[in-house]
């Protein structure tokens, strides 16, 4: 523990950092505040200043992951993190809090801790660390458990099945969404309800029960209907429609799934699975500008690489090889750059 006056030298450095929005080094001051144990968590002021620094990392965190920044996004994870699961303490909450609010406050920072074990959690399975991704959710699941949040740990389970999906195991994902099923109950979040099925009708699409895949697919959208949550789920929905195009195709109902493939693209045109189912049913029918025309709207996104590779190969498709190769071609390099190595590494 470190004495009161350097303990007054970090806390002072970490109001600093958080002034200059230096997130690395209030990441380290922060620590070392937060590691001083009573000097620091049973002070006023320290305990402001770590709440100032928890909120600051947890947006910093979300803000890192949302534009593909995933090391360093896990950074300010972890020590949001710790830093609530020590500022949830009882005693660190009555330090700025009266009794009868202390347990609204510590439910308040549980939940925030969660979401950020959650959010470590979907950072590890985009970069396919799946049993670290597996282990977070757990995790987090365990904390809305602890709190009785029955919701909070339902999407979170339902992210554990996908990420379960994601690693092949077909049979635990249907496991995890049985179990979210019971958490939410019938009368639960339409839209939590929905994405639920939407993971079952995906495991159960790669088993080959297209039947069953259907009527998870078919459900859900009722679901949302009824609850009112259609119009604030597009992607949802697309994602939806996209099973079920998938599900017709492979059924020997090519253009019934083009049109389901179609009518996604409205819902969500910058996500690079719709996309691309839309543009293989447009070439199927000999629509190639209408596959190239699918394809733009992903190049003002993040997906812009994707955009130019699903262009290439659209244009090697239509026996328009020259253009198609020399486009791909161009971006190669671009993603062998070393800076580029660096970030396809890291994720």
């Amino acid at each position: 523990r470190l004495p009161k006056l350097t303990t007054l030298i970090v806390q002072q450095m970490v109001t600093a950092n958080l002034a200059e929005g230096n997130m690395d080094d209030l990441t380290s001051y922060a620590r070392e505040l937060r590691e001083a144990g009573s000097v620091s968590l049973g002070s006023s002021r320290s305990v402001i200043v770590l709440m100032n620094a928890a909120e600051a990392l947890d947006a910093a965190a979300k803000k890192r992951a949302a534009e593909g920044q995933l090391l360093k996004s896990l950074r300010c994870v972890r020590e949001a993190t710790l830093l609530w699961a020590a500022l949830a303490d009882p005693k660190v909450i009555a330090v700025n809090h009266v009794s009868g609010r202390v347990e609204e406050v510590r439910l308040a920072r549980v939940t925030r801790q969660a979401e950020m074990l959650r959010l470590e959690g979907n950072i590890a399975a985009r970069r396919g660390l799946y049993e670290e991704a597996r282990a977070m959710y757990e995790k987090a699941i365990g904390l809305y458990d602890g709190i009785a949040a029955a919701e909070g740990a339902s999407v979170v389970e339902i992210e554990l099945a996908a990420a379960l999906l994601a690693s092949g195991d077909a049979d635990r994902t249907l496991t995890r969404t049985a179990s979210a099923q019971k958490r939410i109950g019938l009368e639960g979040n339409s839209v939590v309800r929905a994405r639920n099925y939407l993971v079952q009708a995906q495991a159960r699409l790669t088993q080959g029960r297209l039947a069953k895949a259907y009527g998870n697919v078919t459900y859900a959208l009722k679901v949302l209907r009824d609850g009112g949550g259609a119009d604030s789920a597009k992607e949802l929905r697309a994602s939806l429609h996209l099973v079920a195009a998938t599900v017709l195709d492979a059924s020997g109902q090519p253009m019934a799934g083009a049109e389901r493939s179609a009518y996604a693209l409205t819902l969500d045109p910058t996500n690079p699975a719709v996309v691309r189912a839309a543009v293989i049913g447009r070439l199927a029918t000999g629509d190639v500008e209408g596959a190239l025309a699918a394809i733009k709207p992903l190049a003002t996104t993040r997906y812009a690489q994707t955009a130019i590779i699903f262009q290439g190969c659209a244009l090697v498709a239509s026996n328009r090889t020259e253009e198609g190769v020399a486009m791909l071609a161009a971006l190669v390099p671009q993603m062998t750059l070393p800076h580029r190595i660096r970030d396809n590494r890291s994720l």
